[in-house]
């Protein structure tokens, strides 16, 4: 899905649950790219259990989205810093990244990317299912801001 939408990215804890978290993200060459801190509990869960899944839903009168798991690797050094900054310039202007309270903040925190090589897919499009009446605002509310 293109766009700068947000992912819900799920790792293993130690007790089998989940832990969600809501990121921001890229996909490329076959596999999710999410930047993020090593010290992160989500890059934590990863290192330890290397399996993961990931959520995009993409909102508005489609409704629709795509989601998949698979395998993780925590990629680190200079490629992790060369991934994170494209990742970023997606949701960053270049007056942000250049803003040292903002791209300086996420230059610094985001040391790692956790790359998730889908393996399931899961996708739906409620959009479909109603015959577009979801994008009606008679019928539907929009999404909230």
């Amino acid at each position: 899905m293109s766009g700068r939408l947000i992912a819900v990215i799920s790792t293993e804890e130690s007790d089998g649950s989940s832990y969600l978290s809501a990121v921001w993200y890229e996909f490329f060459d076959g596999a999710f790219h999410v930047p993020t801190a090593g010290t992160s509990r989500k890059a934590r869960n990863a290192v330890a259990r290397p399996r993961g899944s990931i959520a995009v839903d993409e909102r508005g009168g489609g409704c629709r989205g795509v989601a998949a798991r698979g395998a993780i690797e925590v990629v680190g050094g200079e490629e992790a810093m060369r991934l994170n900054e494209r990742i970023h310039r997606r949701y960053v202007t270049d007056a942000g990244m250049g803003d040292p309270e903002l791209g300086g903040l996420l230059a610094g925190a985001d040391d790692v990317t956790l790359r998730l090589v889908p393996e399931k897919w899961h996708g739906w499009d409620m959009g479909d299912a109603f015959g577009g009446r979801l994008s009606d605002p008679r019928l539907a509310y929009p999404p909230a801001p």
